[in-house]
């Protein structure tokens, strides 16, 4: 009966300890998810401006590549960034399997 109730404990353990990693994983990757969001609507925003400031260049035939070239500057910093996060999305994401295969062992 002792072993009866061993094998339930440990099942019980097990199945805590999933969801307490599960749960990390999840809080974790959200608020990298969001990060990365947020850096992408930076990111469209910056060729909207692009968009609009090259077509005022345009009408008043006024073109200046400096300006251009600094929010592109902008946009490569975005981009790198959000490399970053994603990154750093999937090392959370190893890191979690990593603790579930280790709990089980």
């Amino acid at each position: 009966m002792t072993d009866f109730f061993d094998i339930i404990k440990k099942r019980v353990s097990k199945g805590l300890n999933t969801i307490s990693v599960k749960s990390k994983e999840f809080i974790e990757t959200n608020k990298v998810k969001e990060e990365i969001s947020e850096l992408q609507i930076k990111k469209t925003q910056i060729f909207i401006d692009i968009g609009k400031t090259t077509f005022n260049m345009y009408k008043e035939n006024n073109y200046d590549e400096l300006i251009i070239k600094e929010k592109c500057k902008e946009i490569n910093e975005l981009l790198i960034k959000i490399s970053e996060k994603e990154n750093e999305l999937t090392t959370i994401q190893e890191e979690a399997k990593k603790m579930l295969i280790k709990k089980e062992d």
